[in-house]
């Protein structure tokens, strides 16, 4: 039998390997269960407590890695322009710890999407770049990013179309008899059956020349010098203005009215600065009469329309007044007749199709205690009330910018 031989100094390694301290560390800098490095590549050897990694602000600007507690973690310790609340800018690094490098930077280029290539970016489409995309622009004034032909100092064309994006459309490109095609393409402008080669601009009263001057009741006088454009029986009217007499013929109950240019004149303009906001004539006493305005409505919240027989002007901003008032609602595409006794109550309404910055006819005819509504020529209401016989005329626009350019009272 073979003697077994144990020395000393095989017990003592044997010892040491059995050690739990020993068995729970690995080569020097790794973990002996999982072989993973306990220091970060490219850090100094962190201090550890326990095996645990203490935090640590190596770089000095008071965020720590691993983080402390409420507070987010150091992506580079060891770079004192990064952290969670650095200010990214165009360098190669992800400065602000977002996990972006050069994302929005504060040194960069704020550029605009040009879909038509035109030079000009289509606004709310901004990004920063450390450089210009080379399909991106910096300007973002352009009305309509898809159209080339459309941008901010563009000539206008026969198309219908804003191209010099100056947010309207000169009269040669506006469709003025409604027949689809605008008036620089359209043969016979007004829909009166005569070319405009046949007409000459310029017409004198009650001759039918002018190519801008429609005859919308065919009762063979221009709309521009008929009193009541949509009522053949109305000769005369009692009163007629396109509002150059405003200032000796207007009284503003509330808010701020005033004249602007038109196609055919002088235009009643209100942008209301507060709710309710009304103008009338004032000490007039009419009865039965045939009212009607041209009318064009800025927008979609509220509504504008006509006052009539106003015994009492009293304060739009409180429907204070002693009137009727037929309203047009475009938000809720509907008219609407009411009256004030004070206080508002509607009477009845009708669905209408109105659109923000269309002209529209809003008509009145008012016989005793029997009221008809229309629009365009086409009646929309048609109701009874007996509470004002009498009184005055103006108009009203709650919330809603207004434009007209006429109103008639027609016996």
């Amino acid at each position: 039998m073979t003697p077994i031989r144990f020395s000393l100094l095989s017990a003592l390694v044997l010892a040491a390997a059995c050690s739990p301290e020993v068995a729970s560390k690995g080569a020097a800098g790794e973990s002996a269960d999982t072989g993973a490095p306990l220091v970060e590549e490219g850090q100094d050897k962190p201090d550890f407590e326990g095996g645990v990694k203490v935090p640590m602000d190596r770089d000095g600007d008071g965020y720590f890695s691993p983080a402390l507690p409420g507070q987010m973690a150091d992506c580079n310790d060891l770079d004192a322009s990064i952290s969670p609340e650095g200010e990214e800018v165009c360098d190669g690094k992800d400065n602000d710890c977002s996990g972006g490098v050069d994302d929005d930077p504060v040194d960069g280029v704020l550029s605009f999407d040009d879909d038509d290539a035109d030079g000009f970016g289509e606004p709310g489409s901004g990004i920063v770049t450390c450089e210009l995309p080379f399909d991106r622009v910096e300007d973002d004034s352009d009305c309509d990013d898809r159209d080339a032909q459309s941008y901010p100092g563009a000539d206008e064309i026969c198309d219908g179309i804003d191209n010099d994006c100056d947010g309207g459309l000169p009269a040669t490109e506006l469709d003025l008899d409604r027949d689809g095609r605008v008036n620089c393409a359209d043969p016979d402008i007004d829909g009166d059956g005569l070319t405009n080669g046949d007409e000459e601009v310029g017409a004198t009263q009650g001759v039918i020349t002018d190519p801008y001057d429609m005859d919308s009741d065919d009762d063979g006088v221009g709309d521009a010098w008929d009193a009541m454009p949509l009522d053949p029986a109305c000769g005369d009217a009692l009163f007629d203005t396109r509002f150059d007499e405003v200032d000796a013929l207007w009284e503003v109950i509330a808010g701020e009215w005033a004249l602007t240019d038109g196609m055919q004149g002088a235009v009643m303009s209100n942008r209301p600065t507060h709710p309710g906001e009304a103008i009338w004539l004032e000490d007039r006493e009419w009865t039965d009469t045939l009212v009607e305005a041209r009318i064009q409505v800025a927008g979609n919240s509220g509504d504008a329309g006509i006052l009539l027989r106003i015994q009492e002007p009293g304060d739009a901003r409180n429907d204070s007044q002693q009137a009727y008032y037929v309203g047009l609602y475009p938000g809720a595409d509907k008219v609407v007749f009411g009256k004030m006794s004070p206080g508002w109550r509607a009477l009845a309404s009708a669905k209408v199709a109105l659109e923000p910055e269309q002209w529209v006819s809003l008509r009145v005819v008012a016989k005793g205690s029997h009221f008809d509504v229309s629009i365009d020529g086409e009646p929309v209401l048609t109701l009874e009330d007996h509470s004002y016989a009498w009184g005055s005329v103006g108009l009203r626009t709650y919330k809603l910018g207004m434009d007209v350019d006429r109103l008639t009272v027609c016996p």
